[in-house]
């Protein structure tokens, strides 16, 4: 397959298609335990479209999700009608707005600056997928262009997402002098944007959230004009959502870089995160491109099958290579997926379970791979599996760590299997994707009074914060405890739910 530009990328993406990738499967990010699904909302969505129109700022779900260095980032699930809203007024512009906006800032481009953007995805329905990356359709530019370059720039934007100014968007898409001329103008396409943009944040002018895909496309809005103008100036480099990778011939031009990238981010309010950007001579030495040395798949034995000692070795090269990258966990999720896809010796698939099933309770940030990767990858027992959801309930507990406890309860669902140190205590304080996980627990598993607890608090928070909380409540609540809610009331009325239909 030929290496595809984004423009391509884009162009074979039309705008029924858009909607439907980011709202029917774009709602809720990847880092939230997979029993969540908004296709049948979208569908009510295309059935109910002036249901829409009345949108009005919104609060939305605050939750944390572990990052690869060990400590959480800050991640939103929007209210689903605001974010249903947003993403009909970006199909409604895309085939005669944006998408030219996307051919202007890129088509004089000679190879692809961003690496990570909306697309039509292999097996998925989902049009956008964090760090996908196909190397048929995307190649790896920075190996030619670092051809006769002495040294690389690394650096990123500093709170990429939060720091999104929605008033931005309209600067890059139709220039600052324009926007500001019509910001009172609520007709124009951009400013149409602008307002479901905050909309979605409760009115707030800063900042986009990081999980909802239409996320992605916000962002690109503004860094392909950034990439647009860097490109020009004759620099080469590469952008993987927010981390740029630029390699010069001379340290004085990797400093003029440096200079340019803050000059252009300036001119939409962001800023680089000094702390991580620097200069380095090339080539790289192997502590710093990792995924060179994990790119190569432990040997295949003399019976076809990766033996224990190879596996050993291809571990502990993950384990180092995160070592000297200061707790970075990414190496080892990068090798968990390249062993998934080998044959593996007996011996070899019990020390790739019980190392990783280690590792996953002191770096959390692997704990989303375990069900695919490992439990039904391997063929993991369930007395096995059930044990370590209970090391993994206690220790998410201890650490209040409600992404992991969220986990452990998914984990019992799937693989029926109760946790034997299950206690209420601490959860009524988590966010409430945590809690309706519990309440999920709880139906299965027959823990009656457990669940008139968690609903007698969903009826507190329905009176108090409904929409910081609304997966939490509407799934728990019926139709007439929603009374007063019209929508909300039609959609449980005709028996939408957001959960999948194998864990309700």
């Amino acid at each position: 397959m030929m290496e595809k530009s984004y423009l391509e990328h884009m162009e074979s993406i039309t705008s029924e298609e858009l909607y439907r990738g980011l709202l029917g499967y774009g709602l809720f990010g990847e880092k939230i335990p997979p029993i969540f699904s908004s296709v049948d909302f979208y569908q009510w969505c295309i059935e109910h479209p002036d249901l829409l129109d009345n949108s009005k700022p919104t609060e939305y779900i605050y939750y944390e999700s572990i990052r690869n260095v060990n400590i959480p980032r800050q991640l939103g699930l929007p209210e689903p009608f605001s974010y249903a809203r947003l993403c009909k007024v970006l199909s409604d512009y895309w085939e005669g707005e944006l998408r030219p906006y996307f051919k202007l800032k890129t088509e004089n481009n000679n190879y692809k600056i961003s690496r990570v953007h909306i697309r039509k995805l292999e097996n998925s329905d989902a049009i956008f997928e964090m760090n996908y990356k196909k190397e048929s359709e995307d190649g790896d530019p920075i190996r030619r262009l670092s051809i006769g370059k002495k040294y690389v720039v690394k650096s990123d934007i500093k709170s990429c997402y939060p720091s999104i100014y929605s008033h931005a968007l309209s600067w890059a898409l139709v220039g600052k002098t324009e926007a500001k001329r019509c910001s009172r103008d609520n007709t124009q396409w951009f400013n149409k944007i602008d307002k479901c943009v905050r909309n979605v944040k409760y009115g707030e002018t800063n900042g986009i959230l990081i999980g909802p895909h239409a996320s992605n496309i916000l962002s690109e809005i503004i860094l392909v004009s950034i990439d647009d103008n860097l490109y020009r100036a004759g620099y080469k480099f590469i952008r993987n959502i927010d981390d740029y990778y630029c390699v010069t011939e001379t340290y004085e031009e990797a400093e003029s870089f440096i200079k340019s990238l803050l000059s252009e981010l300036k001119n939409y309010n962001l800023a680089v995160n000094q702390s991580k950007t620097m200069i380095l001579n090339l080539p790289l030495d192997s502590d710093s491109e990792w995924v060179h040395i994990l790119g190569v798949p432990p040997i295949v034995g003399a019976f076809g099958v990766v033996e224990i000692q190879s596996v050993k070795v291809y571990l502990g090269q993950a384990l180092q290579a995160m070592q000297n990258n200061s707790g970075d966990a990414a190496p080892i999720k990068y090798a968990i997926k390249v062993l998934k896809s080998l044959k593996v010796s007996k011996k070899s698939k019990d020390y790739i379970v019980d190392t990783i099933l280690h590792w996953a309770i002191i770096y959390p940030y692997l704990v989303p791979l375990l069900h695919e990767f490992i439990f039904d990858r391997y063929d993991v027992p369930l007395d096995f599996i059930r044990e370590f959801i209970s090391i993994l309930y206690k220790d998410s507990i201890i650490r209040r760590n409600y992404e992991g406890v969220a986990y452990a309860f998914f984990f019992s669902l799937k693989y029926n299997s109760e946790i034997e140190s299950f206690d209420m205590n601490n959860l009524i304080s988590g966010d409430c994707i945590c809690k309706l996980l519990c309440f999920l627990y709880c139906k299965k598993f027959g823990k009656h009074e457990e669940q008139n607890i968690l609903k007698e608090h969903a009826k507190e928070l329905m009176e108090l914060n409904f929409t910081e909380n609304w997966i939490f409540i509407y799934e728990i609540l019926n139709q007439e405890e929603l009374s007063g809610r019209e929508r909300w009331s039609s959609l449980k009325n005709q028996g939408i739910s957001f959960i999948k239909s194998e864990y309700r």
